[in-house]
C-alpha cells in the first residue's frame, strides 16, 4: 500500500518536498537546539518572558502575512514587475501601521500578559516582527518562481545565526537574563532581512507604470483582505493559547507549557514543506480535474505521515526528558493533546487552499473564524480549572471545528466545480 501511496505522488513534487523540508528542517533544527539551550540555562519564569516576547513577536510578523500568499497566487501566473513594486509598498504600509495600532494599545497589551515591569520588549517585539515582513517580500519572490532551495536559506538562516550568537554569547558572558537573548533574535531576524532587501533591490528598481502598480496593489488588496483576516485570526488561533494561559497561571505553568508547543512545532516541518510548494502550484490550477489531482494528492501525503507521527506522540516523554530535562516533564500529556490536534489541522489544511484557487479567498475567513471563536470559548471554559491541559484541550477542540467546517466547504464546491471569481 505504502509502494502505491509512493507511485502515486509526482516525483517532482516529493523533491521539492524534501529541498524545503532539509532546509526548513535545518532551520527549525536550530530553533530547537536554541529552545533546549535556553530552557536549560534560564529559570522558567525567564522562559516564559522570553516564550511571550517571542509569541507577541510572531503574532504581529503575521498580521499581514495574507498578502503575501495573495501576491504568490497572482505573481504565479504572470510575473509582473508591477505586482513586485505593489508588493513592497504593501509591505511599507503594513509595517507602518503595526508600529502605530502597536503603540496605541502597548499598554493594555503589557496589563493583560501581567508584564508590566518588561513593557519596553514590546517595542522590541515591533522592531523584530518587521524585520520578519521585510524577509517575507523575497522569500515570496524565490516561492513564486519555485527556486526552492534559496527559500529554504532564507529561512533558516536568521534561526542559524540566532543559536551561535547564543551559544557566543553565553560562552563570554554567562547572561540569564532573557531579555539579552531576545536582543539577540530580533538582530538575527533584523540583519538577514536588510541584506536580502538590497541584493533584490535592482528588482524593485525596474522601471514600471505607476498606473499599472496601482492597478495591481488594488487586485493584491482585493483578494489579500480575506487572507489578512484570516491569518489575523490563524495567528490568534496558534498562539492565543499561550497568552491567555499566561493570564490565568503562574510563569512556571507557562513555561511548561511553552516546551510541549515547541515540541508540537517540530511535528509540522513537512506539512509547511508541502504549504510552501502548494501555493504557487494550487494558484496555477483552473479546472475540477486540476483540484481533484491536488486534493488527493494532497490526502495521499498524509496517509504516509501518520505513521513516523504516530511514533513520535508514543515517544514523547522520553524525548522531552533527553532535550530539557526533568523539570519540563509534565509536558508530556500536554504534547500528545496537540499532537493530535496538528494531526487534524495537517488534514484539513490542504482543504483550506483549495478555496483560493477556486476563487473564494472568504471561505478561509470563515473557517478560522470560527476555529478562532471555538477556541476562545473552549479556553475560558477549560484553562481556569485545568491550566495547561485546559489549554491544550481548547487547541484540540477548536481544530477539530475547523476540520469538520472545511470538509462541509469542499465537499460543496468538489460537486459544484465554481471557479467563478468572487473575491
Amino acid at each position: 500500500m505504502v509502494k502505491h501511496l509512493l507511485n502515486a505522488i509526482n516525483k517532482s513534487f516529493i523533491k521539492e518536498v524534501g529541498v524545503v523540508t532539509v532546509g526548513n528542517g535545518i532551520g527549525r533544527a536550530f530553533a530547537f537546539l536554541s529552545t533546549i539551550f535556553l530552557a536549560r540555562i534560564l529559570s522558567p519564569e525567564e522562559f516564559a518572558n522570553f516564550s511571550i516576547f517571542f509569541t507577541i513577536t510572531i503574532l504581529c510578523s503575521q498580521l499581514f502575512s495574507g498578502f503575501d500568499s495573495a501576491f504568490v497566487r497572482f505573481f504565479a501566473r504572470e510575473e509582473d514587475p508591477s505586482s513586485l513594486r505593489a508588493f513592497f509598498v504593501i509591505k511599507i504600509v503594513s509595517i507602518a501601521l503595526l508600529f502605530t495600532i502597536g503603540f496605541g494599545v502597548l499598554n493594555l497589551i503589557a496589563s493583560y500578559l501581567k508584564i508590566e515591569d518588561h513593557r519596553l520588549f514590546i517595542p522590541i517585539s515591533f522592531v523584530g516582527s518587521a524585520a520578519i515582513i521585510l524577509l517575507a517580500l523575497p522569500m515570496s519572490v524565490f516561492q513564486t518562481k519555485e527556486k526552492f532551495s534559496v527559500y529554504s536559506v532564507l529561512l533558516s538562516s536568521p534561526l542559524v545565526l540566532f543559536f551561535f550568537s547564543i551559544i557566543i554569547f553565553w560562552h563570554f558572558f554567562n547572561s540569564t537574563n532573557f531579555g539579552t537573548y531576545f536582543y539577540l533574535y530580533v538582530l538575527s531576524f533584523l540583519l538577514v532581512a536588510i541584506l536580502t532587501i538590497f541584493f533584490i533591490s535592482r528588482y524593485l528598481l525596474e522601471t514600471t507604470h505607476k498606473s499599472q502598480t496601482i492597478i495591481e496593489i488594488k487586485k493584491i488588496f482585493r483578494f489579500g483582505k480575506w487572507l489578512v483576516l484570516s491569518t489575523i485570526l490563524y495567528s490568534f488561533y496558534q498562539r492565543a493559547d499561550i497568552l491567555i494561559l499566561s493570564h490565568f497561571a503562574d510563569k512556571d505553568t507557562v513555561g511548561i507549557y511553552a516546551v510541549a508547543v515547541r515540541m508540537v512545532s517540530l511535528l509540522s516541518l513537512i506539512t509547511l514543506s508541502i504549504s510552501i510548494i502548494s501555493n504557487p502550484k494550487v494558484s496555477k490550477v483552473k479546472s475540477l480535474s486540476g483540484l481533484k489531482t491536488y486534493l488527493t494528492k494532497s490526502f495521499r501525503t498524509f496517509l504516509l505521515l501518520l505513521p513516523p507521527l504516530s511514533i513520535v506522540i508514543l515517544l514523547r516523554t522520553p524525548l522531552i526528558k533527553l532535550f530539557f530535562g526533568d523539570k519540563y516533564q509534565q509536558a508530556g500529556s500536554i504534547f500528545m493533546v496537540l499532537a493530535i490536534a496538528y494531526v487534524l489541522i495537517m488534514f484539513y489544511t490542504p482543504g483550506l487552499y483549495s478555496f483560493y484557487t477556486l476563487n473564494k479567498p472568504y471561505l478561509v475567513f470563515i473557517v478560522t473564524l470560527v476555529s478562532a471563536i471555538s477556541l476562545i470559548l473552549f479556553s475560558y471554559l477549560f484553562i481556569p480549572s485545568l491550566h495547561y491541559l485546559g489549554a491544550a484541550i481548547s487547541v484540540l477542540g477548536s481544530a477539530f471545528t475547523g476540520a469538520i467546517i472545511t470538509c462541509v466547504l469542499v465537499f460543496r464546491f468538489w460537486k459544484t466545480g465554481d471557479f467563478s471569481i468572487d473575491f
